[in-house]
Formats: C-alpha cells, sequence, structure tokens
C-alpha cells in the first residue's frame, strides 16, 4: 500500500476515535509493512488472544488518547481549510473593482469630492479611495445598515474604519452618521424618534436593553477600534469627531490615540456604564449560519467574548454582531474553530440577512 494511501487511512481511522477505526488501522498497517503476510497476522492475532486485557483506567487513557488525537487532526485540518478558503477570498476581492465599470464615469472627468468631512485620499491619511465597484457595492450595503432602526436607535456603537487596501465595506458613512447623531444629541438638536414612536415590529428591533438608564449619555456613542499588537489584543474607543483619529501603520488605517487632547484618557466600550449595543464587523467570508472568516489575528473572536462576558455579568443583552460584505465574500459553509464567534446579522447589498437564533426570534 503506497505510503500516502496509508497516512490517509491513518487519518481517516484516528477521526473515527472508535474502537473499529483503531482496529481498521491495525489491520491496514499489517497488511501494508514488510512481513505482513497471512503467517504473520495469524500470529499477531494468537499473541493478542494472549495478552491480558487491558485495565479499564488504561483503556480509558487509550481512548483519550485517541479522542485527542483526532481533535487535532481536526483543528489542524480546520486551519488548513481557513488559510486556503482565505487566499480564494482575496482572489475574489480583488475582482471587485470590476463590478460596477459599466457606470464608472469618463477618464476626462474630475474624480468626485471626497466626503464632507472626511480627510482627501491624498491628505493626511496616505490611504487611497476604494475601487469603483467596491465603493458602489459597499454603499449600498452601508445604506442597508443605516436604514434599519436596530442601527438608528442604538445607544452605542463600535465600527471599524475602512482600509481601502484591505478591500473592505466602507464604513464612512456609517461613521459620520453616528458621529452626527451623537453630536445633534449633546448639542440640544433634535432628539431620535424614541422606541414607542415606531411601528411595534421596529419597536421591537431596537429595543435591544429597554428604557436608557438613569444618567446615560443622551445622543449616540461611537467607538472606533485601536489594534495594539504587542499586546495581541483590540480596544473599542469612544471618539467624539473625525479628527480624533489618526492614521497608523503598517497600512495607515485610522485609529484613535489612547488620551484624549487634555491627556485623560479616552472610554473603552468594556469600561462604559452601560455597554454597547451594536458592533458592525468586518471580515473575510460569511454564511448564512453566521459563521465569520476573520484574516487570523482573532482579535474580534476576543473582544466579541469579552464584551459577551461583561454584558453577562451585568445582566444586560449582548450586542448585536452585524457584519458588512460584499457578495463575493458570502460562501456556501466557513470552516470555523471552537474559538470563533458567530454573528447575527450580515448585511449584503441592500439585504439584511438575520443568521443567529435569536435574530430571527427578535429582529422583524
Amino acid at each position: 500500500m503506497p505510503a500516502a494511501a496509508l497516512a490517509a487511512a491513518a487519518l481517516a481511522a484516528a477521526r473515527t476515535a472508535s474502537p473499529r477505526g483503531l482496529e481498521a488501522l491495525r489491520r491496514t498497517c499489517t497488511r501494508s509493512l514488510p512481513g505482513g503476510s497471512a503467517g504473520a497476522q495469524r500470529q499477531q492475532r494468537q499473541h493478542s488472544s494472549a495478552a491480558p486485557r487491558m485495565a479499564p483506567p488504561a483503556a480509558a487513557a487509550a481512548a483519550g488518547g485517541a479522542a485527542g488525537g483526532a481533535a487535532a487532526a481536526a483543528a489542524a485540518a480546520a486551519v488548513g481549510a481557513k488559510r486556503a478558503m482565505r487566499a480564494e477570498l482575496k482572489a475574489a476581492l480583488r475582482g471587485v473593482a470590476d463590478m460596477d465599470a459599466q457606470s464608472a464615469p469618463p477618464r476626462c472627468a474630475p474624480p468626485p469630492p471626497p466626503p464632507r468631512g472626511l480627510p482627501t485620499p491624498r491628505g493626511r491619511t496616505g490611504l487611497t479611495a476604494p475601487p469603483r465597484g467596491a465603493a458602489a457595492a459597499g454603499a449600498a450595503v452601508c445604506a442597508a445598515v443605516a436604514a434599519s432602526p436596530a442601527f438608528r436607535q442604538a445607544r452605542s456603537v463600535g465600527l471599524y474604519v475602512t482600509c481601502a487596501r484591505l478591500r473592505e465595506v466602507d464604513t464612512s458613512a456609517l461613521l459620520r452618521a453616528a458621529l452626527e447623531q451623537g453630536a445633534h444629541a449633546s448639542a440640544g438638536g433634535r432628539a431620535r424618534p424614541a422606541a414607542a414612536a415606531l411601528a411595534p415590529a421596529a419597536a421591537a428591533e431596537c429595543s435591544l436593553r429597554g428604557p436608557r438608564a438613569p444618567g446615560a449619555a443622551a445622543g449616540k456613542q461611537v467607538f472606533v477600534p485601536l489594534v495594539e499588537e504587542g499586546q495581541s489584543c483590540m480596544r473599542l474607543l469612544h471618539i467624539d469627531t473625525l479628527n480624533d483619529l489618526q492614521p497608523a501603520p503598517p497600512f495607515g488605517i485610522l485609529e484613535p490615540p489612547r488620551t484624549r487632547p487634555d491627556g485623560t484618557p479616552r472610554e473603552h466600550a468594556l469600561e462604559a456604564p452601560f455597554g454597547l449595543d451594536l458592533l458592525l464587523m468586518p471580515g473575510l467570508g460569511f454564511d448564512a449560519a453566521g459563521r465569520r472568516l476573520g484574516r487570523g489575528g482573532g482579535y474580534y473572536d476576543k473582544l466579541v467574548h469579552d464584551l459577551e462576558a461583561r454584558a453577562r455579568r451585568h445582566g444586560w443583552q449582548a450586542p448585536w454582531l452585524v457584519a458588512l460584505a460584499f457578495e463575493q465574500q458570502v460562501v456556501a459553509e466557513v470552516p470555523t474553530s471552537d474559538h470563533d464567534r458567530r454573528i447575527d446579522v450580515l448585511a449584503t447589498r441592500g439585504a439584511l440577512l438575520r443568521c443567529s437564533e435569536r435574530a430571527q426570534q427578535q429582529l422583524p
């Protein structure tokens, strides 16, 4: 039996982690190795029958070892599947720029001005504008999110800042809208509609934690990621304006500094008195069951774990997890590991897909 086939049989038998599968592996190896003749097999059976039976504790230990080997093999297989899918999705995203090429302006036309209040593509950020197709598709994704009462009524929102080099859905419009809602409320402007004033279904959707607690901020609080490479973690820090963001290496992604201009530390979402209502997440791949494939750092998985643990301690509802994706990023099934966190809602071009059980039960 060729070595490759023997290895495949060994992996298949190990994955079963059962006596039958292990016996099949033993027979396969006996036939394939030198001396695996019928006489050798007969001697092996006689030796096995003459040997004393394994004591129950030893048998349990052996079974545990086999199960541990199967778990390790499954984990390694998941890592390999993720690596392969990441490569495929990155290649697919390189074609996003061609999606709306027919609607692109003529070459002689001047480029459109940048959105008001955001840095210019060649300004202090050093970032390039997102591809035309990505901009058109991303605008449709963000429009679906912005129109949802869950976003409009959320009291606190965490959202990523787009990096064009990573070909993510551009969240500039959502970031600007969230900051404007907070600024209007803080300045005594027109208050946003109460949940009770909405349609019953919309009221149920946006009633994340019930009435606002006394002392809670009147406007929407906005939290933006700060990646701390040395500590392999990500913090969600509060910002008031776009001027609070600064480009950070290596990709020039806009991030808030740890302290405000007056030297006081910025509030972390994990330290906010009333927690986080909504988290908008990027990623490489997603499926209809809410599985998410990130870029391999595990930053969002760790952050979501901490946010959910804090919500449980205080008796709050966990934040809604909403991922933004291009159509090319939606696959049949995403390979996952035990530590991967699933999303509640997947926002694609013009549609919001309820993935989790609680989203299907609580969101109209």
